[in-house]
């Protein structure tokens, strides 16, 4: 049953638990609705409000591995990094339906020589999600004050930024939580003002994303090292999922105590010459010949495009020490009573939300487009700023 106010449709009966499980893109309360909501049936806005905060299948996890050297720590960074990548999905996509993702995508960018006035915004965004490595705290503090201070007339404004915020905290483990309030405190101290779901998000990614030159190098040998082969299943998809979060992170974290080597392409695509293939093996031993004869690189995200397309196409051919219930990524999350067809992979026995190619809706939510191999003279981290042209 539904009603209609000032030309607003608004549910009157609760979201069933199906409806909340649709999956990640639809919006379940538009922004333009809450006040209408909230006058009408606050009971019903509660309750959304309550939905909203419900736990994550997976939260942020804080990196550890203070009793872990070599190859075992590295291991354990290549695995918290994809899990940050995966987890940002689920924020992205439980933001997205309560339509609180427009703070983050279309996060306003200020000129800093005039943030105390109203002309510090000429019509410039920045989205926070595609520069997680390189977001400046300071800047993000005061552009939330700006917010509040200017943008006063609009309650949704503030509401977005508090909600945003608690939907962010739920995605966090208990003690990460608690670690991320202190440093939220810290901030308050200095202007109360700088709060709000921005920031958090901030600091949250900031905290998990540390890892010092050292951790970075052990981490990037590791990965040259990996064999397709050696791995439970041959799960090539796994493979580039990690790959391509890590990629990210070296990417936005070159400095001069680690510059990615020169050799980085050489050294990915040798990686998808490991596998029990040789079809497979062949198309990147090709690319390999193609680049010591002075061809153009392609991207990474190329490759590890091609690496998914090639694994999906030569699944029949593929040869694995595993079974065959452990062969292929594809055969993960399969319930044998479904036969609705996925609209990510289109494979039949499962649904979008449990690919596991899935990407949120299809749509890389992780970064801007993937960067040219490197040389040895690239370094530095980037900072958001009040830079138009950034």
């Amino acid at each position: 049953m539904s009603w209609a106010t000032d030309g607003i449709t608004i549910r009157e009966d609760p979201l069933t638990d199906a409806e909340i499980d649709v999956g990640g893109n639809e919006c379940l309360l538009p922004r333009a609705n809450r006040e209408a909501l909230i006058t009408n049936n606050v009971a019903m806005y509660n309750k959304m409000h309550e939905r909203s905060l419900y736990s994550f299948e997976a939260e942020f996890v804080e990196m550890k591995g203070a009793s872990m050297t070599g190859d075992s720590l590295a291991a354990k960074h290549l695995n918290d990094a994809s899990a940050l990548s995966y987890v940002l999905n689920l924020v992205t996509e439980r933001l997205q339906q309560y339509d609180l993702l427009n703070l983050f995508t279309k996060f306003p960018l200020l000129d800093m020589n005039q943030i105390g006035t109203p002309q510090a915004w000429q019509n410039q965004y920045i989205n926070l999600m595609h520069w997680i490595d390189e977001l400046d705290i300071s800047v993000i503090c005061r552009t939330v004050k700006w917010i509040r201070q200017f943008i006063n007339d609009d309650p949704e404004w503030s509401r977005d930024l508090s909600w945003s915020r608690e939907v962010l905290l739920k995605a966090c483990t208990p003690e990460l939580k608690e670690t991320i309030i202190g440093e939220e405190q810290a901030l308050i101290i200095d202007d109360v003002a700088f709060q709000g779901g921005p920031i958090t998000f901030v600091l949250i990614i900031k905290h998990l994303s540390s890892l010092n030159a050292k951790a970075l190098k052990q981490l990037y040998k590791y990965i040259v090292h990996i064999s397709i082969n050696s791995i439970a299943g041959e799960d090539v998809g796994k493979i580039t999922h990690q790959l391509r979060t890590v990629l990210k992170r070296f990417a936005a974290c070159s400095t001069a105590l680690f510059v990615i080597p020169p050799t980085c392409y050489e050294d990915i695509v040798r990686i998808f010459t490991t596998s029990s293939c040789g079809e497979f093996n062949d198309v990147f031993k090709a690319l390999l010949m193609q680049h010591d004869l002075g061809a153009a690189a392609y991207t990474y995200q190329r490759i590890f495009d091609i690496a998914d397309d090639l694994y999906r196409k030569h699944q029949d051919k593929w040869v694995s020490n595993e079974t065959s219930s452990q062969k292929g990524f594809l055969g993960d999350n399969c319930n044998p009573g479904e036969t609705r067809s996925c609209h990510v992979c289109g494979k039949e026995g499962h649904i979008a939300r449990d690919c596991p190619l899935r990407t949120t809706g299809g749509i890389n939510r992780m970064g801007p487009e993937w960067f040219k191999p490197p040389d040895s003279s690239q370094s530095g981290c980037v900072k958001v700023s009040s830079d138009p042209n950034h």
